[in-house]
């Protein structure tokens, strides 16, 4: 959804100011709130958050490595190994 009745979230942070048509979305984080960027911040925003979602995915697998065994620690890797 497009809106044109408020500003960018970026818009008091980057003096070098905002450019193209104000974008509400929802946040990439996973968060599930919504923000309203201009296309510039919105390219800048979603640059970053997909380098940061992909460390997170590196580091936090959804699956286990295959050496990996619950009685090695004692842990679950999820809800399937209870």
């Amino acid at each position: 959804m497009n809106r044109h009745d408020t500003e960018c979230i970026n818009s008091h942070d980057d003096p070098t100011g905002c450019a193209g048509e104000l974008i509400e979305h929802e946040a990439l984080s996973g968060s599930g709130l919504i923000y309203i960027h201009c296309e510039r911040h919105l390219a800048i925003y979603s640059e970053r958050m997909h380098r940061v979602n992909a460390d997170i995915a590196e580091r936090y697998p959804a699956h286990p490595p295959a050496d990996w065994s619950p009685l090695d620690a004692g842990e679950h890797w999820d809800e399937t190994d209870y």
